[in-house]
């Protein structure tokens, strides 16, 4: 009988969570173009244009959170700044949500300031 040495297995795949750099990354990846109409993150929408969110894809806090402010689902909001916070307006109020919530909620762009294009 000859001894074996034990085979060592491979760790198994770690989960990584984003970090401040992969955020970044991910909020600031402009190369994709996204046309008017296309769902695109509202970090990734243009200043002064109003756009259909979507939170469809948002879990229920941040959807709850979002619907105590009076954004719901498929409704309609000027974004007034893209930074952090994103500034949003819906008729008369403004409010800010943290980046981190920004980038997973998707929006619509509706029209843009003065009409001018979409960039990228």
């Amino acid at each position: 009988m000859t001894f074996q040495p034990p085979q060592s297995t491979p760790a198994p795949p770690s989960v990584e969570t984003a970090n401040a750099d992969t955020l970044d990354a991910l909020i600031s990846r402009t190369d994709q173009p996204a046309g008017q109409g296309e769902r695109r993150p509202l970090t990734l929408c243009p200043s002064g244009c109003r756009a259909t969110i979507h939170t469809d894809e948002l879990d229920l806090d941040a959807r709850q959170m979002l619907e105590a402010m009076g954004v719901e689902h498929g409704c309609e909001v000027e974004i007034c700044k893209v930074g952090s916070p994103c500034i949003l307006r819906i008729d008369s109020t403004r409010f800010g949500v943290g980046r981190e919530v920004a980038a997973r909620i998707t929006a619509t762009v509706t029209a843009t300031l003065n009409g001018s294009p979409l960039p990228g």
